[in-house]
């Protein structure tokens, strides 16, 4: 059912078309019929007293901007997948090959060349594409191909000052990409032989940092730092690292996973906009995770004068309307060839079918289990107890109860996870059904748990062959590894988390990649970006990310150039719970938090 809300219109989908139901009054219903007679191929049905139009994305899109209705799951569903679809517009040709001058060049793929020569052409360029093609190489070549056009580097006697900005989980592997392909190219460290790798700016203290920054710009001049050291601020306070970064006097800044600058007030990505080198490269799988806005910040980074005013961005790129609040709902990109056009040179982006990489075939297998009973009697009663909270909350006057309403209608986890948030112990609540639907053992109760069962199954079941098994929580990876150890014979499992030091997870990923490791469990978090899995080919998910690009990233690890095999990811999922993550489960959910709490159901 769509939201009930307080007049409007509702849409849902019907087999084979859009059913739209004007549920207002007077000259508001005159308003909305108008409305509706402006939308192609709509017709009347007087059994159901609907109006139907055809079920098919630009139909939905017109009647979602043109009625602002209140949406049912299924249909936010398929908004959802209309905006994500907004980056495939952001493709772009480029020449087939690029005519390099770097030594490493011969090794490089032909589409890797070709963004290269891009580079040189747009110093301050995001990378966008598709995850598993090689960023990190194209960055690092651009920066040496545009210093070697210009006779600032022919070799390790030169030095060029780079700072790479990444994922703390993800430093390490900046460091071996380093070796890989620049590694005999770098300056030897002094009374020894060995080349001079990255330094990393991890020091637990100001003044390790420090140091840290002054011994890269002294011998390697490449320093790589996390996202998490960029604050402007820190409690009110001058980020002295970042003073330290500015002062620098870089050559070339690279901004990974770039899409963490996404919000353009948030005190990293101020970080960031203060940061400035003639050469600046962001690099993005996602260059849109929510609406075409989300590219501005990037921009401005690159180009201030340009992109001065995210409004103005806002209101020419990205299609809307005034939601809850007037916050704005974003449906779509606005003018698609306009902002191709606008920002063409300063962006890349090319997808795995189109540079011509035949990876092969993946797939993804949902398989839901009833919970065990008293998995299920301890999830009811935390559900029964979350709903009391929004009860106590609603009756408090301390949330408007269609705001909540409409999260659960929204199918958006994120944006359901957000709201309980608001609510006095709420997220609290909500994160315990999470972790319930996994495994009571997560609240320190029994380990009694399909999913869990059924992971151990899979792997039992395939002798010698390798997986990762996707968490979200700490305690869901720590708990896999612990339930795989305990097999008979055991198997090698090894959990890969934010609590553990990333010199030890950098070893973990290596034994694993060397097949010293069967089982390696990690958190979507911390094992999501930066990690090559290609030697091996299937994922099991215990629990999913409420951000689909976390996701996506996360089976990336494995789908990526070098993979040879099939991928398969397995997500489990606990019947009728917040864990499974599917729109009937959670509109279900919806429907008992209304019966429940204020006797009436939809």
């Amino acid at each position: 059912m769509g939201a009930k809300g307080k007049g409007g219109v509702k849409l849902e989908k019907s087999p084979g078309k859009l059913a739209v139901k004007i549920m207002a009054s007077g000259p508001e219903f005159k308003d909305y019929l108008t409305r509706i007679k402006m939308i192609p191929g709509r017709r009347w049905n007087p059994d159901n007293k609907t109006w139907e139009l055809p079920d098919d994305p630009d139909t939905l899109m017109r009647a979602v901007y043109t009625l602002q209705p209140n949406l049912s799951p299924e249909v936010m569903l398929q908004v959802r997948t209309a905006q994500g679809a907004v980056a495939e517009e952001l493709v772009n040709d480029l020449p087939e090959d690029g005519d390099l001058l770097i030594p490493w060049a011969d090794r490089m793929y032909k589409f890797q060349r070709a963004c290269v020569e891009v580079a040189t052409e747009c110093p301050k360029l995001l990378i966008c594409d598709d995850m598993g093609l090689g960023k990190t190489l194209e960055a690092q070549s651009a920066i040496y191909e545009i210093l070697m056009r210009a006779g600032k580097w022919s070799g390790p006697t030169d030095r060029p000052k780079t700072l790479v900005i990444a994922a703390n989980s993800n430093l390490g592997k900046w460091s071996q990409e380093y070796d890989k392909w620049v590694g005999e190219h770098l300056p030897t460290a002094p009374g020894a032989e060995h080349h001079m790798l990255p330094t990393l700016i991890d020091g637990k203290t100001p003044a390790k940092r420090e140091k840290q920054v002054e011994h890269a710009l002294a011998h390697s001049r490449i320093a790589v730092v996390n996202w998490e050291k960029l604050p402007a601020e820190r409690d009110g306070k001058k980020n002295m690292l970042l003073d330290l970064l500015r002062s620098a006097g870089w050559d070339a800044i690279i901004a990974d996973e770039i899409h963490r600058a996404k919000n353009k007030d948030a005190q990293q990505t101020l970080g960031l906009h203060s940061l400035h080198a003639p050469i600046q490269l962001g690099l993005t799988g996602t260059p849109i995770m929510t609406n075409p806005a989300d590219l501005w910040s990037p921009l401005h980074w690159m180009d201030p004068i340009t992109y001065n005013s995210y409004w103005k961005f806002f209101n020419d790129f990205a299609e809307s309307y005034a939601g809850y609040e007037g916050a704005p709902v974003v449906i779509g990109v606005r003018s698609p060839d306009k902002l191709r056009f606008q920002i063409g040179k300063q962006l890349v982006r090319r997808t795995k079918s189109q540079v011509g990489i035949e990876l092969p075939d993946k797939t993804r297998e949902f398989r839901t289990f009833p919970m065990k009973a008293k998995q299920a009697k301890m999830y009811e009663e935390a559900k029964k107890a979350l709903f009391m909270e929004i009860k106590r909350a609603v009756d408090a006057g301390e949330l408007d109860f269609a705001c909540i309403e409409a999260a659960w209608e929204s199918g958006d986890e994120s944006k359901l996870e957000a709201t309980m948030k608001m609510i006095p112990h709420g997220g609290a609540r909500y994160v315990a059904l999470r972790k319930i639907a996994v495994s009571p053992a997560l609240l320190g109760e029994a380990d009694d748990s399909s999913i869990m069962d059924a992971m151990v199954e899979i792997v039992k079941d395939a002798p010698g062959k390798q997986f990762v098994i996707w968490g979200w929580h700490q305690g869901t990876v720590e708990l896999a590894a612990h339930r795989l150890r305990k097999l008979k014979p055991s198997v090698v499992a090894e959990p890969y988390h934010g609590g553990i030091d990333r010199a030890r997870r950098d070893e973990l990923i290596d034994r694993f990649q060397s097949g010293s490791i069967q089982v390696l469990c990690c958190t979507i978090k911390a094992g999501g970006v930066g990690s090559d899995f290609q030697n091996s080919d299937t994922s099991i998910f215990l629990e999913r990310s409420s951000v689909w690009v976390d996701n996506e990233q996360a089976e990336d690890r494995q789908h990526r150039i070098g993979q040879d095999n099939a991928v398969t990811v397995i997500v489990l999922g606990s019947e009728g719970t917040v864990q499974s993550g599917r729109i009937e489960d959670l509109n279900a959910l919806r429907e008992g938090m209304n019966t429940a709490v204020f006797g009436k159901a939809l």
